[in-house]
């Protein structure tokens, strides 16, 4: 009898004890990541033909990754600094000309942190120029654990429109030349904005989304410096037109 009390106790200190290591700290199994598609509504959307598409500035659409870190009895872990690693390839879009034109750029750094708020979350937004096929990598670490916590490793393959056509990490006249004869023709895969239809069709509502962002220039925040490019691979199947 008072051997059996003895070992309930011990369990009972073990459970508690264990309940207490776990608490806090972050882990893999209950937090979650997710990627995302900040999209814009409108007339024509959301009949899409890519994943998104956007400006250097940030100042259309958006890819959004979203990470809720929990520790190991499920509950929120806030004021827990998260770290982002990108990387990848970058194949243009065949109606780009040449390869050598165009860069896949994202801006802001390869590798950025973020703190998770008092729910456990926090969201890094991504955005930036070169209309091209991305093959990107996430990688999602928890720093707030002794060691860190690798929460997740992401492959995932991405068809982007975007303003900045050549990647160059600010909206010019040189995109306008990329974007001027698909206009002209009617028809181009990267320019057709709104993303409806199966002839690509480029027109004035095109020109209507383009025009104010090389009228205000639309850069990288901090300047065009403040991005990086992916690795470019011009043998990476089929080009986006052809997979949506």
């Amino acid at each position: 009898m008072r051997k059996g009390l003895m070992f309930g106790l011990l369990a009972l200190f073990a459970f508690g004890f264990a309940t207490t290591a776990f608490a806090g700290l972050p882990c893999a199994a209950y937090s979650s990541t997710v990627m995302a598609f900040q999209r814009v509504t409108g007339t024509g959307l959301p009949c899409v033909t890519c994943n998104v598409v956007w400006s250097p500035a940030g100042t259309y659409e958006k890819i959004w990754i979203r990470v809720t870190v929990r520790d190991c009895l499920s509950a929120p872990v806030p004021s827990c600094n998260v770290r982002l690693d990108l990387s990848g390839q970058f194949d243009p879009n065949n109606d780009m000309g040449s390869a050598t034109s165009v860069n896949g750029r994202i801006c802001g750094t390869a590798s950025r942190t973020a703190t998770t708020d008092a729910n456990g979350v926090v969201a890094f937004d991504l955005y930036g120029g070169g209309a091209a096929k991305f093959a990107l990598n996430w990688v999602v670490t928890a720093l707030c654990g002794d060691p860190s916590v690798q929460l997740s490793n992401n492959y995932d393959t991405l068809c982007i429109k975007s303003m900045d056509f050549n990647g160059s990490g600010n909206v010019n006249f040189s995109d306008t030349f990329k974007f001027a004869p698909q206009v002209n023709a009617g028809t181009g895969y990267s320019s057709d904005f709104r993303g409806c239809g199966a002839t690509n069709a480029v027109n004035f509502q095109d020109v209507f989304i383009y025009a104010p962002r090389v009228n205000a220039g639309d850069v990288c925040p901090g300047g065009a410096g403040v991005s990086f490019t992916l690795t470019r691979n011009t043998a990476m199947g089929a080009d986006c037109d052809a997979i949506f």
